[in-house]
Parts: structure tokens; sequence; C-alpha cells
């Protein structure tokens, strides 16, 4: 039987990921990728669901994406203008 939690240092090492990287889309400073779960916060512990992870790498977890931000139609600069040379 598995656990139904895993440390997060379990879970990389279950997604063949490091375990900084699962740090990083947990606080957030990287993206996950779609579909990832979130871990779960016990006491100042985190923890993540077995089932979830299980479903997320076998692929079956469902797919919400947002969409994709519209194209730029012009490009135009961004920032201080330049000095003019006279």
């Amino acid at each position: 039987m598995e656990p139904l939690l895993l440390s997060t240092e379990d879970a990389a090492a279950a997604l063949g990921l490091h375990p900084a990287t699962l740090r990083h889309w947990a606080c957030g400073s990287k993206r996950a990728p779609p579909g990832m779960p979130m871990p779960v916060k016990v006491g100042r512990l985190v923890r993540w669901r077995y089932a979830e992870l299980a479903a997320f790498a076998s692929g079956a977890a469902q797919q919400t994406t947002a969409p994709a931000p519209p194209a730029p139609t012009t490009t135009r600069r961004v920032g201080r203008p330049r000095k003019l040379l006279r």
C-alpha cells in the first residue's frame, strides 16, 4: 500500500525530478506545468498527495490551461526615449 502523502524528496523521486524543482513550483517562483497538483500544508510541512502525483505522471490529470494572450500586432519601443543627435 502506498502512503497517502509524500515528502518533497519522495515526490521528486517518484516523478524523476530534483526536489528543488518541486519547491520552486510549490512557492510559485517557477511556473508549474499544466495539471501539476499543488502541495498540501500539514502544519509547517509540505506534503504531496500520492494519488494526484500518480494521475499527473500517467497523464490522466485534466489539462486546464489559460488562453494564450493575443499576439502583438505592432512592435514599439518600451522605456525611455533616446536623445536626439544634432
